[in-house]
């Protein structure tokens, strides 16, 4: 049974949420025994990752951070305005064109045998492989490539809040908070400085979570970064075949309501593209 069937009782068409408590007081209340490990119940990055229960009755978590002195993180669960997948990103639904073939030139290829030597792929070196031979950039429309390259996988202890749905007047708190971030780079469109915010799966088809996209971006400080930098979340999925790397990319659009805060389910992708890489060899 899951954990998360007590929650029902407590919500109404009027209340489609249960407000935010700690992960240990809600084991407490509701009499769960049994060692649980949070980040399997609460770090939500797919929805094949989400509790069958929740995703049956169309409910999403979000894990909310902590509380200072608090033991346990945060979370808070609601019903989803339409279906389940207005908080997700869905593969077989953003990539529904054949992948092109994309041609690498041979300067950059001669330098990417390397990667000929490794029998199998992971998401890093996926992620890698397609940034290096100009696939990501090219989708995204930069100027150039960029000269700083990618920083991947870094993480932020972050506080910020947002809002789980857009047709709700209710604002979320995330406190203190660690977000990991798989890519990130800065380029520029048109002239225009922009920070590319990449989650990145490797792998069969699946889904990414719309909110992991989003922690991501709120999480960069915004003190930090050049005057009138978009901030831009990007979607990269690649599939490893036998002698090519397929490298399905989604930019998706974080839309700010009228009290300046991002609704988790009006993140919508704006552009989608789908390329066949063939894999250098020695």
């Amino acid at each position: 049974m899951s954990i998360f069937k007590p929650v029902i009782a407590s919500l109404t068409p009027e209340k489609p949420w249960i407000e935010p408590e700690a992960f240990a007081s809600f084991r407490k209340k509701h009499g769960i025994k049994k060692q649980l490990r949070t980040a399997d119940y609460l770090s939500v990055q797919t929805l094949e990752g989400l509790d069958p229960f929740l995703r049956e009755h169309q409910l999403m978590v979000f894990r909310l951070g902590s509380n200072p002195g608090q033991k346990g993180g945060l979370f808070g669960i609601i019903r989803a305005r339409n279906e389940i997948e207005d908080f997700f990103g869905v593969d077989s639904k953003l990539f529904k064109d054949a992948p092109l073939d994309f041609p690498v030139r041979d300067k950059i290829n001669e330098r990417m045998k390397l990667y000929s030597l490794l029998s199998k792929f992971n998401e890093e070196t996926a992620l890698d492989y397609c940034f290096n031979a100009g696939v990501i950039t090219n989708v995204l429309g930069l100027d150039k490539h960029p000269e700083g390259g990618m920083i991947k996988t870094g993480t932020f202890t972050a506080s910020f809040t947002f809002r789980p749905r857009a047709d709700l007047d209710l604002i979320w708190h995330h406190q203190n908070g660690q977000v990991e971030i798989d890519g990130i780079f800065f380029g520029r469109r048109s002239g225009e400085p922009c920070l590319f915010v990449i989650e990145a799966k490797h792998g069969n088809w699946a889904s990414i979570s719309k909110a992991k996209m989003a922690y991501s971006c709120l999480a960069i400080p915004p003190g930090k970064l050049p005057e009138k930098c978009k901030i831009v979340p990007v979607y990269v999925k690649t599939i490893q075949l036998e002698n090519s790397l397929t490298c399905h990319l989604a930019e998706f659009e974080l839309n700010l309501g009228d009290n300046n805060s991002i609704a988790i389910d009006t993140i919508v992708p704006v552009r989608t593209s789908s390329f066949a890489i063939r894999l250098p060899v020695y």
